[in-house]
């Protein structure tokens, strides 16, 4: 469903601004494969739990779970319930919203850099080397801020259980970001986008009525 995006565009921010953690009160355990080795000592290194994450597990769940946008939004238009069940996961509260790993090709419509929260608008792609529309069915992230924690929510192999407490869990999610910033975009010139087609895979939170934000985790400039 297409979508007026500068009129919708500035509640996709202040959503990426929150950062919302639920989880259910009872001892679940710890999730199978954790990486417990970062908190041996009591303290949480972020950075380093990131690194042991980033290569071995999360570009290749990214690759081989992610789910095609543009399908994706037409599955959630259409059966949000169900669509969120299949392709989604969100933390163990009802009510949480559903993240996903997505991956899709696209043209770049415009880009917005007045804040330092960067948003490209994008035109999706039905298929490799189609022509789009011209109209905007999704935001992307480009900095030098990266906001939101959709890729920690996404990701079924990390569970707030894990965690000693809720600093250390945003802490995560903050890191994440920052992994973006300084490896996905180490060398994107934001000013040069407008215009060119790229292949991405990353990961979503979907609110109805809001605005799909991808935050990705690989690009590729065609």
């Amino acid at each position: 469903m297409r979508r007026s995006f500068p009129l919708v565009c500035m509640s996709a921010l202040v959503l990426l601004s929150c950062v919302v953690v639920r989880h259910d009160e009872k001892d679940a355990g710890k999730t199978k494969g954790a990486l417990e080795i970062y908190f041996a000592d009591g303290s949480f290194d972020a950075k380093a739990y990131v690194g042991e994450l980033w290569d071995a597990r999360l570009l290749p769940y990214s690759t081989e779970k992610s789910t095609e946008l543009s399908s994706l939004l037409e599955r959630l238009a259409a059966d949000e319930a169900g669509a969120s069940r299949e392709f989604g996961r969100r933390q163990v509260a009802e009510g949480a919203p559903f993240n996903f790993a997505v991956r899709g090709e696209a043209r770049v419509l415009k880009v917005n850099t007045e804040s330092r929260v960067g948003i490209a608008e994008l035109d999706l792609l039905s298929a490799p080397g189609a022509a789009g529309d011209g109209k905007a069915d999704a935001l992307l992230q480009i900095g030098p801020v990266f906001k939101g924690s959709s890729i920690r929510d996404a990701l079924p192999f990390v569970s707030f259980d894990d965690f000693v407490n809720q600093l250390d869990y945003a802490a995560l999610s903050n890191e994440l970001n920052a992994r973006v910033r300084d490896g996905v975009f180490a060398e994107t010139d934001p000013s040069a986008m407008t215009g060119k087609k790229l292949v991405f895979h990353g990961f979503v939170t979907y609110e109805r009525g809001i605005p799909v934000v991808v935050t990705p985790v690989r690009l590729e400039w065609k």
